[in-house]
């Protein structure tokens, strides 16, 4: 079967939508830790500061940190898609090689695996146990 490679006009539409996302990303990150900073855990509690305020508080405190983590993650993947871009792996599957579906791409266009071996490293290193968003 010849592969089918991407077509510079996909490749570039795909990377301006990965930019788009890229920018909006720092965007959002860069309002959470602004947020956090100015969120004092007296703000957070309130003016009562019983066992419930202060778990309340606490919760808001690690979802604004779970939501900072994940968008860092994301900025990295991102990234992660230029440097492929740019390098010429792009569109790739970056564990058998296989040339992913413009459909894929088009629904996350930072993806980095088809969609069989994003199965497999997701059941690798899934982490049982830990609380996800």
């Amino acid at each position: 079967m010849p592969v089918k490679a991407l077509r510079n006009a996909q490749i570039d539409i795909l990377k301006r939508a990965i930019a788009r996302r890229y920018a909006q990303l720092l965007e959002e990150t860069q309002e959470d830790v602004e947020r956090a900073r100015e969120e004092t855990f007296g703000a957070l509690a309130g003016p009562v500061t019983d066992e419930a305020d202060r778990a309340a508080a606490d919760l808001l405190a690690d979802l604004d940190q779970a939501e900072v983590s994940r968008d860092l993650r994301e900025v990295k993947n991102v990234e992660a898609a230029l440097a492929r871009i740019k390098d010429g792996s792009f569109g790739f599957c970056a564990d058998c090689g296989v040339e992913l579906d413009l459909e894929r791409l088009r629904a996350c266009p930072i993806a980095m695996r088809c969609v069989r071996c994003q199965g497999v490293h997701e059941r690798t290193f899934a982490q049982p146990g830990v609380p996800r968003l």
